[in-house]
């Protein structure tokens, strides 16, 4: 319920603002050692400017951007020095997605 308020808002902002321009900015942490993070991170930026393109937002609107573990909240030294039971609680953290207006 709480996505499905986040994105019909945003929706209804960006129609009020045609000429707006946003960036989805989309943060994953699995781990230093998984590669995989960059693919995913963009696949799930990519996933939600789908939504908000199918609610009838233009796709010129929105770049979609996945920025895998390159912008941590929470740094890979700073996870290293914590309990390994409470690491996933800090990648947790790092792990978001991000709505930039880059243009208004």
């Amino acid at each position: 319920m709480e996505n499905r308020l986040i994105y019909d808002t945003l929706v209804t902002f960006l129609k009020d603002h045609p000429k707006l321009k946003i960036e989805i900015s989309s943060h994953l942490d699995l781990g230093k050692k998984m590669t995989s993070n960059d693919d995913w991170s963009q696949l799930k930026a990519d996933s939600t400017k789908a939504i908000l393109v199918s609610k009838g937002i233009n796709p010129e609107q929105i770049v979609a951007v996945g920025y895998g573990n390159k912008r941590q909240i929470v740094s890979e030294e700073e996870i290293e020095k914590i309990e390994i039971k409470s690491q996933w609680i800090a990648r947790y953290q790092n792990t978001r997605i991000e709505i930039i207006i880059k243009e208004f």
